[in-house]
C-alpha cells in the first residue's frame, strides 16, 4: 500500500516538473485540467480549490487537504480505532450494499488530490463492492438533475486490443444524474461517488466504422 502511494506521488512530482521545465506554471496546469464553472447556468464547486478529500477503498487510503482532516472525518462520520490514523468508513457501494471500510488517514495538497483522483478509472474483479469518491466544500447536492444524457464521439486506440481487437470506442450517458453545485456557504460539504452512468461501447474499427466487440460500464462522478 505505502510504496503504491508513493508511486502515484512520484508520478505526480513528475508531472509538475515537467510543467516547470517547458516554462509553464502551476497555475497554467490548473487551468487545463480544472472544470470551468458555467456562470449563467449551473456553477461546479472549484475542481481543485473546494476538493478537500478522496477516498478509494483499494487502497485503504482517505487524502484530506491540509486543515481539513478534523472536518472531513466529521463529515464522514469516520469511526476511529485503537490504531493512530486508522478510522473505520460506514458506506454505500456501486452495487448497492453497504459495507465497512479500514482506512488510513493521509494529508495532501489540493492540487495533488486532483490529480490522484482523476487517474484514469480501471476497474478490477471486485471492485463493484468498492467505493470512490471525493469530498468538495462551498457546495450542495440539488434536488433536481443537472446532467443531461449526452453522447461522446468515437475515439480511436492507440493499438488495438489483442483480445477484442476493438480499435475505438464511444461513451454514452444513459442515466441522467446529479452533480455538485458550487455554494459560497464553505460549512456546506457535498460528496460525488464513482458511478455508473451509461455503457462504453467498444468496435472492431476506428471512428466505429466497423462491429461491436464490447461493452462496459461507463462511470462518472454524481452525488445522487
Amino acid at each position: 500500500m505505502k510504496t503504491g502511494i508513493q508511486s502515484i506521488r512520484f508520478a505526480i512530482a513528475g508531472l509538475l516538473a515537467l510543467c516547470l521545465l517547458t516554462g509553464l506554471l502551476f497555475t497554467s496546469c490548473k487551468k487545463e485540467l480544472e472544470q470551468p464553472r458555467e456562470e449563467e447556468t449551473v456553477q461546479a464547486p472549484d475542481s481543485i480549490q473546494d476538493l478537500i478529500a478522496y477516498f478509494n477503498s483499494q487502497w485503504g487510503i482517505l487524502l484530506a487537504a491540509p486543515g481539513y482532516e478534523p472536518q472531513v472525518l466529521d463529515y464522514l462520520s469516520a469511526q476511529p480505532t485503537s490504531n493512530r490514523d486508522r478510522y473505520l468508513l460506514t458506506v454505500n457501494t456501486a452495487s448497492g450494499t453497504t459495507a465497512t471500510f479500514l482506512f488510513t488517514l493521509k494529508t495532501a495538497p489540493q492540487e495533488e488530490i486532483f490529480l490522484i483522483s482523476n487517474e484514469p478509472v480501471f476497474e478490477e474483479a471486485g471492485e463493484e463492492d468498492g467505493v470512490k469518491f471525493k469530498v468538495y466544500k462551498n457546495a450542495n447536492c440539488p434536488d433536481k438533475t443537472n446532467q443531461n444524457t449526452e453522447t461522446g464521439p468515437w475515439v480511436n486506440l492507440p493499438q488495438i486490443d489483442p483480445v477484442t481487437e476493438a480499435a475505438s470506442y464511444r461513451s454514452k450517458v444513459e442515466e441522467k444524474h446529479t452533480k455538485c453545485v458550487y455554494n459560497k456557504n464553505e460549512s456546506n460539504k457535498c460528496t460525488e461517488f464513482l458511478k455508473k452512468v451509461g455503457t462504453t461501447t467498444y468496435n472492431d474499427k476506428l471512428d466505429g466504422k466497423g462491429k461491436e466487440v464490447k461493452t462496459e460500464d461507463y462511470l462518472r462522478y454524481r452525488c445522487d
